[in-house]
């Protein structure tokens, strides 16, 4: 022996390893052959890619390498292997429990195989056996990771070569293959198997413990041997998995255990010509393991000695359920042991002798013969006996079991198919009808279905004969052109089965035939909402496409998001597939049907809609429609390109023209695909297009459908035409651009000349600052699609602080290298001008600005309709909200605006906070919270509502926050909202809009209610109701919430609360044709539901307003008390266009909250572009809509930017005013109650929610010896109630609070006594009162006085003792005169 040194493997393994390694061989010099042999004493010598050479070298002399030796490769690290074609042999073991080995490529011309060759090799997943080898051995591949086998034309036996190989999942056998034997047992994966015409013999447990579930024999193998099919004995060798075997006509013998144990069988086929087989041995065996249903016999069974035991094989199997015997079959066995058998099909035109069944089959089982021989069958012994006999009447594949919607009662079934042959809609629709007879003629029965049904609609004429029939498909109760109808002459008859050949089937058709719909819909029931497709379609590739139909059976047949066609993989679960049509995203003939895209390639696919639901984030689903999709009629045979060469300038379409055959081809899709993408490039969209660099290109036409018809052409690509100047249409002719802060301009190249061949520009920006902290500017690049759909990219320039004296520079190079230019960049201050009053008699409007981009902010219009952008920006230099701030409003003179975030990532400015407080008037920051967090709590800014002037309640995407701003500069959460006595927290979600109403702040709590929180202890209750959408109030004070129905129908509800007692007063239900007023809770902002503060009206826009519409359009006002039936739109903004920033004409969408002005009696309306995506956002108008004419009285659009117009914010300028005077009671008068309800007004806020208190001290003026007050006050809401006492005057001062501030007003309370007590007083120096009893003295010492009767008569004299004097009288009841010697005077009236 000697050796030979080689480099086995690929150059690239060589030097990875940076080794090589000695390979035994042995010569044969008298053939001048060499084998490859195992190396001696070294362990895993090989590693890597082996590739045996043709011939070795030895001593000058070269071998032909033709054999692999005895374990030559035997568990190595070799990992692929490819033989030479000069290989003849590999022996025993050559390549065995190799676990690396991963790939072999086998010669053709290997003519011996040895076992073991390959066996247990994990990681090898696929072989393909050559033709020159005839012979597969035992256990070649055995225990190997095989995954797929092909074996190739020339090969006849195949041993047990592939046993225990679990994962073997595909096969493919050549048609010279006579043997397999045992060759694929304990293949698990392997489910399915084609074997040969060639096959002659099939050896023992050739097919044990795979997962083929059915087995075809083919003709020619004439004896199948014990457990050919079978498997090894014991009960836990048992199988289940092969479900069904047909037997050729061919075959003569079988034996008993030839399918041993093999539990899982249902059904055989038994071909032939009604010849017997043999069953040696035990022949009852034979179909004992099995669990036989279906049977198709054409043969009979005799035992070894030739006696006839057909009845034995199968006599007994009480699990047969269905047998057709053949046509060659002139007797039929008895089968009176088969007790289960309901469906029996003699294919015999003459009735066989028949043996007998058993009684129960006779009266329960269907007996199906031949068209047209019903009648012998019915006379003929045995088989008379049947009670159910038919014959060939044409058969449908319309299934009874599937139908969903049956009119009638009664044992006997008949289905109904109405067929337009319309591919355009949902056609071919079944329904079920039940009778107790059968005998219903079918125009009786198309007037059942018609009366039971609202979506069919058949008309007769006078005659009674029907000329036209319709069906409503989007179940909005009138049929037009988005339905199907059709005129002409309508027949009703019954001229078919059913698929189960028993169930008689009426058509209802203009001429077309039932029997060539390409698919059946099964109706549903007309109560059942959702959307439904036919279950499954086959079609055809064609230019023409085809329509994917639906029935929508929606409220008012309404769909929101209505184009969301689905292609799935699995009809299971949604699982994205584009490799057989893409679905549209357009409809067909304004319906919801659409027409898919052909990709070219043929299979089935799963397809379902999915629209969204009206006024929810929620979607119907249909079932899953199997698509098939076939080879076209008539498919191109060639194509040929009309020239060899092209040449373009850079960046240009490259147009093309190619001719195919044959000219009436029905599919002539091609796939344009590009040698070199660097230079040409091909999108359905765009065409063949040079890029921009030069260069070659190879181009391929081919056909969609079969990648073999193709040809091809060559594209040269230069640079023609380069560009000689670019500017901006912002930038001044000496190249300077100017850009306010917080603001954009777009920087649009203009490129000289018009059609350069490549027109793009880099900018680069610079002396711009070094960080966020400085930033000036910056740039960033948009894409932007214009009124044709037509995509462009530019670069926008933002403004972020000022420039000042130092300006930044802006480098554009054109992309083709050709030319360059500097621009300057200054950023301009804001004009800070001071607002002569403020931001007290405009409008506010606030904006979220572009999420990862900006922080919020807002603009202002002033009360003369002048815009002012970036006001708050304008009053705090450098400052801005937190990111996306949609809620805020004015509390105690304050503004409050709540983010989402405290900061945007994108914005070179500092982020505000999630709230930020602002002087109502001067927008000067007064301070903010970063962060919503409380208890280890926290969550993003929602909205917020005051109250107290020291409190207010921030909502948040978990929970409520309860927040101490009495020193604003340094506002303190102090809290969370829990439910009162359980402290248990009750928010757990989303918070949605929030209001004050005086005693109680109102909020929206995501899928559980309204909560009402009491603003003095922080208590809340729960008004439950999972489908609220949004909270607001009206004049009157009653607190409005909107929701939905909660039946099948889809309608908002408004919902009044009184605001004291939270009891329900009012409960309105809106129209659900008009939609309904829903959140946008996946991105949350208010809810466009608010009401007026002088009026009873309540204002909403139906839809959620998303970033990219969704909202009807139109805005509604709904006065409170009238019918809201017949209600229109106030305000339509779906016609209403405007002029985008590049002078195109486009429509508006909603974006934000509309708010009603009471100030000026306008509808305050915001606006972005329809349909808008990236730069298209720039765009924004702001309408103001007069409240009497509805029409638009004042229109901003707004400077290009990401401004996302959020809510309008009403300021509150005036405090609550006290129009109460002075008070005066006499005792007399009792307890008096005073309504201050009209007293005490709020010009610029709801009346209702003014909260009053008195702060009053007892300022006693005149009081007796006990200091007894002279009247009590007491204040109940709006009630005042005074209680006097004595005659006396006491002030009382009146507190109210209105939208977080407070004023007050002190007024005189006088109580006088027309019965008792002293009038016309003239005391000097001091002062004399009386309770009707007694006379009380202040300030009169030592004088003396006189007391006189009214006939002037001196009844007594007393000097009065002291500071504070009480004199007594013993008088008869009257008027008394007082005189005093210092001339005071006084008149009092004495009881006793």
């Amino acid at each position: 022996m000697k050796k030979l040194l080689l480099c086995l493997g690929a150059a690239a393994f060589a030097a990875a390893q940076g080794m090589a390694y000695d390979f035994n061989y042995t010569l044969d010099t008298a053939n001048m052959t060499a084998e490859i042999v195992a190396a001696e004493d070294v362990v895993n010598p090989y590693q890597g890619e082996v590739i045996i050479p043709e011939q070795l070298t030895v001593d000058g002399l070269a071998y032909t390498v033709t054999s692999i030796g005895y374990r030559a490769f035997f568990n190595t690290h070799v990992t692929s292997v490819t033989l030479p074609s000069t290989i003849k042999s590999i022996k025993q073991g050559a390549f065995g429990f190799n676990s690396f080995l991963a790939s072999v490529t086998l010669n053709d011309g290997l003519e011996e195989m040895a076992w073991d060759a390959f066996a247990s090799t994990p990681n090898l997943k696929t072989i393909t056996i050559p033709g020159s080898l005839k012979t597969v051995p035992f256990n070649a591949f055995g225990r190997s990771g095989l995954e797929s086998l092909t074996v190739s034309e020339g090969v006849e036996t195949i041993e047990a070569a592939f046993t225990d190989c679990s994962n073997l999942a595909s096969v493919s056998l050549p048609e010279t293959l006579k043997k397999l034997d045992g060759t694929f047992e304990n293949c698990a994966a392997l489910t399915s198997i084609a074997l040969p015409s060639s096959l002659r013999e099939i050896g023992w447990f050739t097919f044990a413990g795979t997962g083929i579930e059915t087995l075809e024999i083919p003709e020619g193998i004439e004896m199948l041997d014990m457990q050919s099919l079978g498997m090894m004995n014991g009960d836990h060798n048992r199988d289940y998995t092969l479900k069904k075997v047909v037997f050729p006509a061919s075959l003569k013998t079988v034996y008993g255990k030839t399918l041993n144990n093999r539990y899982g069988i249902t059904e055989l086929t038994f071909n032939g010509d009604g010849s017997a087989i043999t069953v040696n041995d035990t022949y009852t065996d034979f179909l004992a393991k099995t669990a036989l249903e279906t049977l198709f016999l054409n043969r009979t069974f005799t035992n070894a000695a030739g006696a006839d035991v057909t009845s034995d094989v199968i006599g007994n199997k009480n699990t047969l359920k269905n047998i057709t015997f053949g046509g060659a079959m002139s007797a039929t066995p008895a089968l009176t042991g088969c007790t289960a058998i309901s469906n029996i099909t003699v294919l015999n035109p003459v009735p066989p002798t028949a043996g007998e069944f058993a009684p129960e089959v006779y009266a329960n089982a269907t007996l199906t013969v031949p068209a047209g021989t019903s009648a012998a069958y019915r006379t003929a012994d045995v088989w008379k006996n049947f009670a159910h006999i038919t014959d060939g009447s044409p058969v449908s594949a319309i299934d009874p079991a599937k139908v969903r919607y049956t009119v009638g009662t009664g044992d006997n079934l008949s289905l109904v198919s109405l067929r337009f042959a319309n591919d355009r809609r949902l056609d071919n629709f079944v329904w079920g009808f039940r009778s107790a007879d059968n005998a219903t003629e079918p125009s009786a029965i198309i007037d059942a279905i018609a009366a039971a049904d609202k979506r069919l609609y058949v008309t007769k004429n006078a005659e009674g004969a029907i000329t036209s029939v319709a069906v409503d498909l989007n179940n909005d109760g009138e049929i037009d052109s988005r339905d199907i109808s059709a005129e002409g002459e309508w027949t009703a008859e019954a001229n078919a089965m059913a698929s189960d050949e028993l169930t008689p089937v009426v058509s209802l058709t203009n001429g077309a035939d039932i029997l060539e719909a390409p698919y059946y819909f099964y109706m549903p029931d007309p109560e059942t909402e959702g959307v439904f497709i036919p279950e499954a379609m086959t079609v055809k590739l064609s230019d023409e496409g085809f329509v994917l139909p639906v029935l929508v059976q929606t409220p008012g047949g309404k769909l929101n998001s209505t184009s969301n066609w689905q292609a799935s993989s699995s009809n299971t679960s949604y699982r994205l597939d584009r490799t057989k049509i893409t679905t549209p995203y357009t409809l067909v003939d304004d319906t919801y049907n659409a027409v898919p895209t052909f990709v070219g390639t043929t299979g089935t696919t799963y397809v379902r809609y999915r629209p969204q639901k009206v006024g929810e984030y929620a979607y119907y689903e249909s079932n899953y429609m199997t698509l098939t999709i076939e080879a076209p009629e008539v498919p191109m045979t060639s194509i040929t390109a009309s020239v060899d060469e092209v040449e373009s300038g850079l960046n240009k379409v490259i147009p093309f023209e190619y001719t195919y055959e044959p000219e009436n081809a029905t599919f002539t899709a091609v796939k344009v695909t590009s040698g070199n993408t660097q230079v040409a490039t091909w999108s359905a969209s765009a065409g063949l297009k040079a890029t921009t660099k030069a260069g070659t290109a190879v181009v391929t036409i081919a056909s969609a459908y079969d990648s073999a018809v193709k040809d091809e052409f060559t594209v040269t690509t230069r640079l023609m035409n380069p560009v000689t100047n670019v500017t901006f249409g912002h930038a001044t002719e000496e190249g300077v651009i100017n850009v306010p802060v917080r603001q954009l301009v777009d920087l649009r190249p203009i490129v000289e000349p018009a059609d350069a061949d490549v027109p793009g520009v880099t900018i680069t920006l610079s002396d711009n600052g070094t960080s966020k902290d400085d930033m000036t500017c910056s740039t960033y690049k948009v894409n932007w699609w214009d009124v044709n759909n037509v995509r462009s990219q530019f670069f926008e320039l933002s403004g972020h602080r000022p420039t000042g004296d130092h300006p930044a520079k802006l480098l554009v190079k054109s992309d083709d290298g050709a030319f360059e230019r500097e621009f300057t960049v200054n950023v301009i201050e804001a004009d800070r001008t001071p607002l002569e009053n403020g931001y007290t008699e405009g409008t506010i409007i606030l904006n979220e600005e572009w999420f990862g981009h900006t922080n919020g902010g807002l603009n202002y219009v002033t009360e003369d309709d002048e815009l002012i952008y970036q006001a708050y920006e304008r009053e705090n230099p450098g400052m801005s909200f937190g990111a996306t701030s949609q809620f805020g409003g004015i509390w105690a003179g304050k503004l409050i605006v709540v983010s989402k975030q405290a900061k945007d990532g994108g914005d070179p400015l500092p982020g505000g906070g999630r709230l930020v407080i602002a002087d109502a008037k001067t927008l000067k920051r007064l301070g903010s919270l970063d962060n919503l967090e409380y208890d280890g709590k926290s969550g993003d800014g929602r909205a917020m509502a005051g109250a107290t002037p020291e409190k207010i309640y921030v909502g948040s995407s978990n929970g409520i926050y309860i927040v101490d701003i009495s020193d604003p500069a340094t506002p303190v959460i102090t809290g969370r909202i829990s439910s009162g006595e359980d402290s248990a927290d009750l928010y757990n979600g989303q918070t949605g809009d929030m209001i004050n109403a005086g005693k109680y702040v109102f909020a929206v709590m995501q899928n559980k209610g309204i909560l009402a929180i009491d603003t003095r202890t922080d208590e809340a209750t729960l008004i439950a109701d999972a489908n609220v959408q949004g909270v607001t109030q009206t004049a009157d004070g009653t607190v409005w919430f909107a929701t939905l129905l909660t039946n099948n129908e889809t309608a908002s509800v408004f919902v009044g609360l009184n605001p004291e007692t939270l009891e329900e007063t009012s409960r309105v239900t809106m129209p659900a044709s008009i939609g309904t007023v829903v959140c946008g809770w996946g991105a949350w902002r208010s809810t466009a539901f608010k009401g007026s503060y002088l009026s009873n009206d309540l204002w909403f826009v139906t839809g959620a307003a998303g970033i990219m519409g969704g909202a009807s359009g139109d805005y509604y006002r709904y006065h409170v008390g009238d019918n809201p039936e017949g209600i229109q739109p106030f305000f339509t903004l779906s016609n209403v266009t405007g002029i985008n920033g590049f002078g195109e004409e486009v429509g508006q969408m909603t974006y934000g909250t509309p708010v009603f002005d009471d100030r000026n009696n306008r509808l305050v309306v915001m606006a972005g572009r329809k349909g808008a995506a990236s730069g298209g956002y720039r765009d924004h108008w702001l309408h103001f809509v007069d409240g009497d004419s509805k029409e638009i009285t004042k229109t901003f659009h707004l400077d290009p930017y990401y401004w996302f117009q959020s809510l309008p914010i009403i300021p509150d300028k005036h405090d609550a005013e006290i129009n109460v005077e002075d008070i005066t009671l006499d005792i007399a008068d009792g307890q008096t109650e005073i309504d201050l309800a009209t007293l005490v007004t709020d010009r610029d806020n709801i009346d209702a929610n003014i909260r009053l208190s008195l702060l009053d001290t007892p300022a006693v003026a005149e009081e007796n010896e006990s200091q007894t007050i002279c009247a009590d006050a007491a204040l109940d809401g709006r009630k005042l109630t005074v209680i006097p006492h004595i005659m006396g005057t006491r002030q009382l001062t009146i507190a109210a609070e209105s939208n977080g501030r407070a004023v007050t007003k002190t007024i005189n309370l006088t109580v006088t006594d027309q019965a008792t007590g002293i009038g016309e007083t003239e005391a000097a120096g001091g002062s004399i009162s009386c309770d009707g009893h007694r006379v009380y003295f202040r300030g009169l010492d030592t004088v003396k006085f006189a007391v006189y009767d009214t006939n002037g008569r001196e009844i007594t004299r007393f000097i009065v003792d002291g500071d504070y004097f009480v004199a007594g009288f013993s008088v008869a009841d009257g008027v008394y005169i007082l005189r005093g010697s210092n001339g005071s005077n006084a008149k009092c009236i004495l009881r006793k």
